[in-house]
């Protein structure tokens, strides 16, 4: 299947961990091409690793920007098929 361009794909990128790290990751997608919609905190600041999050339908969008960080790529029901959630982790599990 052809994916959509990355600039189609709103990423949202929040801090699960430190927020410098965070705004670093933001700034690596977006030179990826993607569309940063927002950057801001999650639910709480001890997530371990760093995640790339998609909707139902939205796996090959979430595994490919997933493959580009060299990260985990998780499903969460919440999220629209082409739009995608990345919490930021502890920096070490992903440098």
């Amino acid at each position: 299947a052809i994916l959509p361009a990355p600039w189609r794909i709103p990423v949202t990128v929040l801090n699960g961990s430190d927020i410098t790290w965070t705004r670093t990751l933001a700034s690596r997608i977006g030179a990826m091409g993607y569309t940063i919609a927002h950057v801001g905190r999650a639910d709480r600041f001890d997530y371990q690793s760093t995640n790339v999050y998609y909707g139902p339908g939205g796996k090959a969008v979430g595994l490919r920007l997933a493959r580009q960080l060299r990260v985990s790529a998780k499903s969460a029901p919440g999220l629209n098929r082409n739009a995608l959630l990345v919490i930021a982790g502890a920096r070490r599990a992903v440098e």
